[in-house]
Parts: C-alpha cells; sequence; structure tokens
C-alpha cells in the first residue's frame, strides 16, 4: 500500500516496510459492534461517504449514525471552553490537562488528541506563568 500510495522511489533501498494489513473498511464493522454495544455517543461526520460538517469530517465512512446523541454541553464544560486553555475560572492557576477537558467522549483512540491538548495547555502555561493567577 505504501508502495502503491508513495511509489518506490520514495522507499529507501534496504527497508523491510511492511503495511498494517488491515484498513478502516476491515475494522469499521467492529468499531460499529462495540460502540453499539457500550453506547458511544457522537455524529457522524462521513455515513456512507456522504460528509456532514456536525461531525468528524475527517473519519473514515460509517455505516450508521453513532447509537447515542453528542453529549450536550454542560455548565462545566461551558466554563472549560470559556476558559480557552483549560483553566478554571473558580482558581485561575488551575489548569485541567488531558481527556477532563474534552467535550465528549473519545469513540475511537483519542491519544493524540489528549497528547495535544495537553502539550497545548503546558505551552500556555509556560508562556503566561508570571500573568495566570495574578
Amino acid at each position: 500500500m505504501a508502495t502503491k500510495r508513495y511509489g518506490a522511489s520514495s522507499i529507501p533501498a534496504g527497508t523491510t516496510l511492511e503495511d498494517w494489513p488491515i484498513g478502516h473498511d476491515d475494522l469499521e464493522p467492529y468499531y460499529d459492534t462495540v460502540e453499539y454495544e457500550i453506547g458511544v455517543s457522537g455524529k457522524a461526520g462521513n455515513l456512507q461517504g456522504k460528509i456532514d460538517l456536525r461531525g468528524n469530517v475527517f473519519e473514515g465512512p460509517r455505516r450508521r449514525e453513532y447509537p447515542m446523541p453528542p453529549l450536550r454541553d454542560t455548565d462545566f464544560t461551558a466554563m472549560m471552553m470559556a476558559a480557552g486553555w483549560g483553566f478554571s475560572h473558580e482558581a485561575p492557576n488551575l489548569g485541567v490537562l488531558g481527556g477532563s477537558v474534552m467535550g465528549t467522549n473519545g469513540a475511537r483512540n483519542p491519544t493524540l488528541t489528549l497528547q495535544a491538548l495537553a502539550w497545548r495547555t503546558a505551552e500556555h502555561l509556560l508562556k503566561s506563568w508570571k500573568t495566570i493567577g495574578a
């Protein structure tokens, strides 16, 4: 698949390159089964190839909607979103890092998103150290 996608000249000589032998189309039925078993919430962004901007437009095609609607925003979610960087209104020097700042649960592996959010907040903390909580 990598050779087909990038061309043989892009792969260094002597590389032992193997693609993961299964792809999204192979796994989607299993994702679907698990999501319906455990009641995952969300909004499909790619329903059988039809893009819906209210969902994750970068996800692979899904066969059907999530079993539960997207989680509604709560007062806490609104506060955290208003805070912008994951810092609490009640304690301005308290930064919330990790999955707690996400407004919905992670239907698929959210590890990179959680790491990116934590990194983003940490960078802001370092840049704004003297003014946070002042």
